[in-house]
């Protein structure tokens, strides 16, 4: 199944970090999924499209990994952090051994990277 965002993860997107926190750790994956998509538009430096709580996004998305079980949720969470965060994941050090086990590969690239 391919997942498709639209205008309603923008809205979700720009009303803040109580609504993205919502979709992100709520019983839907897919929603999950779709929200994450777009996230990525806000994300990337070349769009342009910058949201003031960035940060709080990113430890979000270090949270969700800490706590997901779904691949899809887990692989885009962890492409949204190496590919746009530059910090040190004390979050993900911090709470490892609760990550699940198919992403931990993933979760020790991003911790030893430069």
């Amino acid at each position: 199944m391919m997942i498709t965002a639209g205008e309603e993860e923008k809205r979700i997107a720009e009303t803040g970090t109580a609504a993205i926190r919502a979709v992100l750790f709520g019983a839907d994956p897919d929603a999950a999924e779709r929200l994450l998509l777009t996230l990525d538009w806000y994300l990337d430096p070349y769009y342009k499209q910058t949201l003031p709580y960035q940060e709080e996004i990113f430890t979000m998305l270090e949270e969700l990994v800490t706590v997901s079980q779904h691949d899809g949720i887990l692989d885009s969470a962890l492409q949204l952090l190496g590919d746009y965060c530059r910090r040190d994941y004390s979050i993900l050090r911090e709470h490892f051994e609760r990550i699940k086990d198919s992403a931990k590969p993933d979760v020790l690239y991003l911790l030893n990277s430069p």
